[in-house]
């Protein structure tokens, strides 16, 4: 019986130490866990400025759309997978990465500009300024 009873004990301690273990590193994770915002432009034919407040991913999906991303942007991802857009990217704009997939799309970016691209699309046109 007292043996049964030291188990039993044991057993407790051990649950009651696992359990507030768990629930102290969830919320741990929970507090460091940011969402990228996502910016869409899937319009066609549109005059587009972007200028978030926040850094973000932007999606061009569009066809035939004028775009500015302004100086004071922070974006991690650029994807453009759409048709015949112009995209000029002002100096001093943060891109992580630009990812083209899209056919006839034109970006002018800085002369000075060292960004990462990768253009798995045809007819796309990058002209440094």
């Amino acid at each position: 019986m007292k043996n049964l009873f030291l188990v039993a004990l044991v057993s407790f301690g051990l649950v009651a130490c696992g359990g507030g273990g768990s629930d102290s590193s969830s919320s741990d994770n929970d507090s460091n866990t940011t969402e990228t915002v996502t910016v869409t432009v899937s319009s066609t034919g549109s005059n587009t400025v972007i200028d978030e407040s926040v850094t973000f991913d932007l999606e061009v999906t569009g066809t035939s759309n004028t775009i500015t991303i302004k100086a004071s942007n922070q974006i991690e991802d650029l994807n453009v997978s759409g048709v015949s857009n112009v995209i000029t990217i002002e100096k001093g704009a943060s891109i992580t990465g630009i990812e083209i997939t899209g056919v006839s799309n034109t970006f002018y970016i800085d002369n000075d500009s060292n960004y990462s691209i990768s253009d798995t699309g045809s007819g796309n046109k990058i002209i440094k300024q």
